[in-house]
């Protein structure tokens, strides 16, 4: 269920971190005509939903797995006749690293929203062109989009937007972006026929409350919006919602450590069996958020160089182990670790282009005879 909240102002972002990091990376609004959801970029990925030809739009949004899905780029015909639809979109778009072309098949004077690979809100673009030429590639994209924010100032202009610039402040409108202070995506859309705003107004709107990068999706009454199975942007119903061909969609997703991943002690350990410098290597273990916060469970602490032995055995500490925190972000806020047991996990993150970070930090075991402290180097990975 969406709640009342005011799109941009003073502190607007960090406020709706706050609100995502107590809602499972989550924050889905309502403000007058708008309808708008924030996503965290580590935990949800982007998908390109297709529509089958004898499926509704947001039936099809509806059966799928994703949390969020809206309408995509303008298509190429409608269907006005019972029986299947099958519509093409314009342009490109990437479905599993694989570009299919629309009629007409490219478009590279529009801009394209996409996902490469990796997490975090880095490895989300807009940019101009078609998607299945970007450098570095997409795994999925939508392209034939009209630029509306770059650099968190307003892209938008009579010759780039078309036919929407001088529409009335009714007409339906959809845009996904990238607000990368905050490390999430944003969908906004606005309901046909409830006035909202006229597309320049609209572009500054997004480009105000410090979203770094928007572009608009197709408009008037093929505006869509679904959130959690619950239709909260309604599409024309005879027509465009059995003609919209695509559309974003996203997913929620957890992370996982990698077989690189490692331990190190630490000089500040205390226990006097755990005082010499040794390392361990395949921790295993995976990250995943929810409404009570973020979530590692870890199977395997590794194996240690030195002896061989488990270090989870040596330690003493049974597995599976559950560290937590009460805010759905990784890292978490400052001074807030993630506990379980005996464990104590104060995170970091590094995120090298492309992939889906590197978790550090400390990791600190409470024992029988002191403690021991580990530094983390856990590169992760999607799944």
């Amino acid at each position: 269920m969406l709640v009342q909240h005011t799109f941009g102002g003073p502190g607007f972002l960090p406020d709706v971190r706050k609100r995502m990091n107590s809602g499972g990376g989550v924050f889905a609004a309502l403000d007058g005509a708008f309808r708008y959801v924030f996503l965290d970029a580590d935990f949800f990925r982007l998908e390109v939903l297709q529509r089958k030809p004898s499926e509704k739009f947001t039936a099809a949004a509806i059966a799928s797995t994703a949390r969020v899905v809206a309408n995509g780029q303008t298509f190429a015909s409608y269907c006005a006749t019972p029986g299947d639809c099958a519509v093409k979109w314009q342009g490109e778009v990437v479905s599993k690293a694989i570009t299919l072309p629309g009629e007409p098949p490219h478009a590279p004077s529009f801009r394209y929203f996409g996902q490469g690979a990796g997490a975090s809100a880095s490895s989300f673009i807009v940019a101009k062109g078609d998607p299945g030429q970007s450098v570095p590639p997409l795994v999925e994209a939508i392209g034939r989009l009209l630029p509306l924010v770059e650099g968190k100032s307003v892209a938008a202009t009579p010759a780039t937007s078309g036919t929407f610039w001088p529409m009335s402040a009714t007409i339906g409108k959809a845009a996904y972006g990238v607000a990368r202070d905050i490390n999430a995506v944003l969908v906004i859309v606005q309901q046909h026929g409830e006035i909202g705003l006229m597309l320049p107004q609209f572009a500054a709107l997004v480009a105000g409350a410090g979203v770094d990068q928007a572009a608009m999706g197709d408009g008037s009454d093929s505006a869509t919006l679904v959130v959690d199975k619950v239709v909260e942007v309604t599409p024309g119903d005879y027509i465009k919602n059995r003609a919209i061909p695509d559309g974003p969609a996203f997913i929620q997703r957890s992370l996982s450590t990698t077989p690189a991943s490692a331990l190190r002690n630490n000089p500040a350990s205390t226990d006097p069996r755990f005082l010499t410098d040794f390392s361990a290597t395949g921790t295993q273990g995976s990250l995943a958020i929810d409404n009570s916060g973020i979530k590692l469970i870890l199977v395997s602490l590794g194996v240690r160089g030195d002896t061989g032995h488990d270090l989870a055995l040596d330690l003493g500490v049974p597995l599976p182990a559950i560290v937590s925190a009460a805010s759905a972000q990784l890292p978490p806020p400052p001074g807030t670790p993630m506990t379980g047991g005996p464990l104590t996990l104060t995170p970091s993150m590094t995120r090298p282009p492309g992939t889906a970070g590197v978790l550090t930090g400390q990791l600190r075991v409470a024992t029988a005879q002191g403690s021991v402290t580990l530094d983390v180097n856990w590169p992760l990975a999607t799944t």
